[in-house]
């Protein structure tokens, strides 16, 4: 069944012909040389990931509120505190 699959896919592909000529290529362009290696400066510790100063602060406030809120309800469920109001 599968003995002249590969001959028949070659045979009904018309895309797979080889009748037209390559177009003529560029010619390659020569290698640059090396850059000469620059000083090395001091890594800047920004946060990393691009984002804004703005972003940062925004991120950091909603984990803040995040483990603030989770730590009040993980208090509740272990029963460590009460709400007045039952």
């Amino acid at each position: 069944m599968f003995d002249n699959l590969r001959q028949k896919s070659a045979d009904e592909a018309g895309f797979l012909t080889d009748d037209k000529a390559a177009p003529p290529s560029k010619p390659p362009k020569p290698p640059r040389p090396p850059k000469a290696p620059k000083a090395a400066r001091p890594q800047r510790s920004g946060g990393g990931v691009g984002i804004s100063p703005g972003q940062r602060f925004l991120l950091a406030l909603m984990l803040f509120i995040n483990v603030t809120v989770l730590g009040c309800f993980a208090l509740l469920v272990f029963e460590k505190i009460a709400l007045p109001f039952f």
